[in-house]
């Protein structure tokens, strides 16, 4: 790589745990070839213009302009980004099948899932959609501008949950996959072999080392849980033929900033499908995050809010009035989804607010913990079976039950830091609040130490 680009290897945006993090992040890779990829890849002489535009969880993201005028994106995992070739291979199908289904989604124009290229990496080359990330407007739009815009996504994922997909997993070209995986995938209906349902990406899971005394971790354990779970497997989920066990294709992240608007409010693209996944319904439904407003009284009991900020607003201070304002705006977003849901997509909307699939839902999500603690939780609603095929001794359930209460604890913990810090679950903060972020961060250790002091 010329030393010209060195910028374009390594992270700039932002620092968390920086030696390790940069180590992670750091992709050498060459940029005269990836420029000549991209005009290649659109039929044009040369980029003119290349620089790097956002650093994202997994990704490293560039825009170029082609000699015709022509701008497209450039994404580049990081080293750190896995499963390698999956994660690549998976989303350019992904796009690619939802494109020819007439969703709004960028054209991929070139791909490797390999670092076997001329560029030294993975990469995708996709044109750039014009529009608004939703998240720019997301604070000023008013109650109709949020309707229409709603209304829109919520049609745009009951068209996904439409499609016809006989399988979970994810979705691949035939030719990314090795010769026992191709055997083992479905062909999605109606193209032409085109597409294939193939395996699922495999998810990352966090260890709990202090509840642990620090000690190092035997499998058997995880192994006993695996064992009991084949054992109750055939009694958990749904009867043959429910609707809740249709596989269903959804966006992984719907969030404000992956939503492109037009000046008129038009939807025009929905971007960052990477890790997009087909689970069952029952595992799928959901009210996108920023949607949510749950432990709120009104929102809970699904009272519609009244259009206007309470009498009085005027008088607060201006922090009581920006946590009224945003109160105000979550309940909006809450009740548009929900009802509009309900209009749109009564299937989905049944699902999201249906109690045992919020039970199942949260067995899945915690599935690497140990299996047992979850199910004697869950209690026999999580069953399909008259009797539970697994029974625990009282000692044994409240010694699962101390662990999960312990852990329960430690993830509160680490949550509230982790809003006082304003930092994401890797600890990735920007580069200007870099220095302020970490005088809190000692701050709060320091107090911490200075409590356990006290207490000894």
């Amino acid at each position: 790589m010329c030393a010209a680009h060195a910028n374009s290897a390594g992270e700039t945006a932002g620092e968390y745990n920086e030696d390790l993090r940069l180590r992670e992040r750091y992709l050498e890779f060459n940029v005269p070839a990836l420029q000549h990829t991209i005009a290649s890849a659109l039929g044009a002489s040369s980029v003119t213009s290349f620089a790097k535009v956002a650093e994202g969880g997994f990704n490293r993201l560039f825009e170029a302009t082609c000699s015709d005028g022509r701008r497209v994106l450039a994404r580049l995992p990081y080293p750190s980004t896995v499963p390698k070739h999956y994660t690549t291979a998976s989303e350019v199908a992904t796009l690619e099948y939802l494109r020819l289904n007439g969703f709004p989604v960028p054209k991929v124009h070139a791909w490797s899932s390999t670092t076997d290229n001329a560029v030294g990496a993975e990469y995708i080359i996709m044109e750039k959609l014009d529009g608004t990330p939703f998240g720019e407007v997301w604070y000023i739009l008013d109650f109709k501008q949020r309707y229409k815009v709603t209304e829109q996504i919520v049609q745009l994922e009951r068209r996904l949950f439409d499609l016809q997909i006989p399988a979970n997993g994810s979705i691949y070209f035939p030719g990314s996959l090795n010769e026992h995986e191709r055997a083992q995938a479905v062909p999605l209906p109606n193209q032409d072999g085109t597409f294939c349902i193939g395996p699922p990406r495999l998810h990352y899971e966090r260890s709990y080392r202090k509840l642990h005394g620090f000690k190092k971790m035997h499998p058997q354990a995880h192994i006993h849980a695996l064992e009991k779970y084949l054992q109750l497997a055939n009694c958990l989920g749904y009867p043959q033929g429910s609707n809740l066990n249709r596989p269903v294709l959804r966006h992984p992240d719907l969030q404000p900033n992956n939503i492109l608007l037009s000046d008129s409010l038009d939807v025009t693209a929905i971007v960052d499908w990477q890790h997009a996944t087909i689970m069952p319904l029952c595992l799928a439904a959901s009210m996108p995050k920023y949607f949510q407003n749950y432990g709120d009284p009104e929102s809970d009991r699904m009272a519609k809010p009244a259009r206007d900020l309470p009498a009085g607003f005027e008088g607060l201070g201006p922090a009581e009035q920006a946590s009224v304002r945003t109160q105000h705006l979550k309940r909006h977003n809450r009740f548009l989804y929900a009802a509009l849901t309900l209009r749109h997509s009564p299937e989905h909307y049944d699902a999201i607010f249906n109690d045992g699939v919020i039970r199942h839902q949260r067995l899945y999500v915690q599935r690497g913990d140990p299996v047992g603690r979850r199910l004697c939780h869950a209690g026999s609603r999580a069953y399909r079976c008259d009797v539970p095929p697994i029974q625990y001794s009282e000692e044994s359930a409240a010694s699962i039950m101390e662990l999960y209460l312990e852990q329960q604890e430690m993830d509160a913990v680490m949550h509230d830091l982790r809003e006082m810090l304003d930092v994401d679950v890797s600890g990735w903060v920007p580069n200007e609040a870099y220095a302020e972020t970490r005088e809190l961060a000692r701050t709060i250790k320091e107090r911490c130490r200075g409590g356990r002091a006290r207490k000894s």
